[in-house]
């Protein structure tokens, strides 16, 4: 168990060891930041001291593309275990019962899950557990390229975080990988700027240090006050710029708290995750950071604000978008949410001749598509014409004309073949280029051969990144089959794992605690749901009631579940339910709901070849 803790005092150079319990009193008018990383499973062997603010740096996860994620050969997402859910969903529970009011996490590397289940799924796994945590009133942040902003209740600024997740990983443990990831995007003023990818680094594991140019002109520009990061498990350890002007009093901390020896183990006892057996993992090493920042703390109970790190306005706001939680209320037993789910693909072509593109536009891109970038024009046409990939349906591609030997003409006729001959509708086309905004000859051939939708430049981005969202937010919320939950308060546990867990596999989840209000709903929605998971509740609220409306309204052809423990194990319990409700699919209790959300995602695709 890691009970010790690096101390860094104000202004301080060096840190100082210190037991968690025998830290000195946090000035006044400063926060106290705890900072932790790299916990790859092994969070619970760690023990925190008291702060402000919890900060999480990434590698949640000790995931490589190998254990609960699938991907193809050219590296893309294809699909994911809930198994590998519910080891983040294990962590999201310690993580909220320590006792900070304010919390901030990234992805790192190793945090596949994070991007399977996309940005708002992982988000909620945390409120979630947050809410059913002994500190409800604490407010969490997942930040993928962005702000998070919690008023102090002494200035009208509040305190400010960028999060990011992207760097340009050289392995194959390489979640949130991208080349040039945009820092000039934090804006001034922010106090803490948290990457999994550290800025500072010593040379050759000695006393020099190697600098990253844009994260250190960031945190200069912007009068930063912290930066926190991991992955480099050997560097933990607190730095400061031999560069800074302005900042040579900011600390640059490596949080990593597993050390770098990667090692197999004989048995899974006492393993986060048992797969390490298997795969390997790490041991817990190192002591938790913390620092005291001259800066006043965010106020106990105010909420964070997240906002998108490419706006500088509130138009492009994850608070503001309409992909965020929304919630529409049924009496008072239930709500339906609309979450991010299937996002819409989208192809990116972005040659190395504008460098830049790629990392102004895809972190705010990938909070609401699933991207796919590539550099090469015959690698993105490889890509399109491998089976593989079939599933893929892209609705958007950005590309830019490339230059001789790598044009954006090879992928944009791979892309208009692949949609003809699998018969997918025309993908929307916008060609980014300079050139084709001030040549008319240039975008008539170019809309007469591929029919083009839009050209932009640099100065259209934000225009063209706006309606993209609103066009994902359209096709998210019209495409997602309705689910009714009926999830009693009898079991809150199960509906804390189950909730994130359905809305990530893309249904739209109508959870109800009475049901009656179920019932209620079934009987009078305008289209009738084609899937429902149900507790069997107790007297005078029943799930039996619920799955025989359901079952009367939505037929035999639709999708029914019994979550029971009780049932599962009593064939005669069972055989009555069926029976009574008019036929149910499959029972499950807690510890086979893997299999539940199997059975759903097969359905679900079922569903959608029809």
């Amino acid at each position: 168990m890691i009970s010790e803790c690096s101390y860094l005092a104000p202004g301080a150079k060096t840190y100082e060891k210190r037991r968690i319990h025998d830290l000195p009193p946090k000035p006044r008018g400063h926060t106290r930041v705890v900072c932790i990383s790299d916990t790859h499973n092994e969070h619970e062997r760690i023990q925190l001291p008291d702060g402000d603010v919890l900060v999480h740096a990434g590698d949640v996860l000790t995931e490589s593309g190998k254990r609960y994620v699938t991907r193809n050969k050219h590296g893309a997402l294809v699909k994911y275990d809930g198994a590998g859910t519910a080891l983040y969903r294990r962590f999201a529970q310690w993580f909220t019962a320590q006792p900070h009011g304010h919390k901030v996490m990234v992805g790192g590397n190793h945090d596949w899950i994070f991007q399977a289940l996309g940005t708002q799924a992982t988000q909620d796994v945390l409120d979630a557990a947050a809410k059913a945590s002994p500190h409800p009133k604490q407010s969490v942040a997942y930040l993928v390229h962005e702000h998070a902003v919690a008023p102090t209740g002494m200035d009208g600024k509040g305190f400010k975080v960028f999060g990011s997740p992207y760097a340009h990983w050289g392995s194959q443990n390489d979640a949130f990988k991208l080349r040039d990831p945009d820092f000039s995007v934090m804006e001034e003023g922010t106090h803490m700027f948290v990457t999994h990818m550290p800025a500072l680094l010593p040379k050759d594991h000695g006393s020099r240090l190697r600098e990253d140019p844009d994260m250190v002109a960031a945190v200069e520009r912007c009068g930063t006050l912290l930066h926190v990061s991991g992955h480099c498990h050997w560097a933990h350890g607190a730095y400061h710029s031999a560069k800074a002007v302005k900042t040579k009093e900011t600390p640059y901390v490596i949080a990593s708290i597993c050390d770098s020896q990667w090692t197999f183990f004989e048995s899974p006892k006492g393993r986060g995750d048992a797969q390490d057996v298997k795969y390997g993992g790490y041991l817990v090493h190192f002591p938790i950071m913390v620092v005291d920042l001259p800066t006043p703390p965010p106020k106990a109970g105010e909420a964070w604000r997240i906002g998108n790190g490419l706006a500088e306005d509130e138009a492009l706001e994850r608070a503001e978008t309409d992909t965020t939680v929304t919630t529409q209320e049924f009496g008072t037993g239930g709500f339906a949410a609309a979450q991010e789910g299937d996002a819409p693909a989208l192809l990116m072509f972005a040659p190395p001749t504008d460098p830049e593109m790629a990392g102004r536009l895809l972190p705010t891109l990938q909070l609401h598509h699933r991207c796919y970038h590539f550099e090469d024009a015959g690698e993105a046409a490889e890509f399109l014409g491998d089976k593989e990939n079939d599933e893929i349906h892209f609705a958007v591609c950005i590309a830019k004309l490339g230059s001789k030997g790598n044009n954006g003409s090879t992928v944009l006729d791979a892309l208009l073949r692949r949609a003809q001959t699998l018969k997918h509708s025309h993908p929307q086309i916008v060609i980014h280029s300079a050139t084709a905004l001030q040549r008319p000859d240039i975008q008539t051939a170019l809309s007469q051969q591929y029919n083009i939708q839009q050209f932009v430049g640099e100065a259209h981005e934000r225009e063209m990144v706006s309606a993209l969202i609103r066009s994902a937010a359209a096709q998210a919320s019209s495409s997602k089959l309705p689910l009714v939950f009926f999830g009693p308060s009898t079991d809150p546990a199960a509906v804390r794992r189950l909730l994130p867990a359905i809305s990530a596999l893309g249904y739209d989840v109508l959870h109800f605690t009475a049901a009656n209000d179920a019932v209620k709903y079934i009987n009078s929605a305008p289209a009738a749901p084609v899937a429902c998971v149900a507790k069997l509740g107790q007297r005078g609220n029943h799930g039996e009631d619920v799955l025989g409306a359901f079952r009367k309204r939505a037929g035999d052809k639709a999708f029914a579940a019994v979550h029971s423990h009780t049932a599962l194990a009593s064939k005669k319990t069972q055989r009555h339910v069926h029976e009574n409700v008019g036929g149910v699919d499959i029972f499950v209790d807690g510890d086979c709901e893997g299999v539940l959300l199997k059975r759903l995602a097969k359905f679900q695709q079922g569903h959608a070849a029809k």
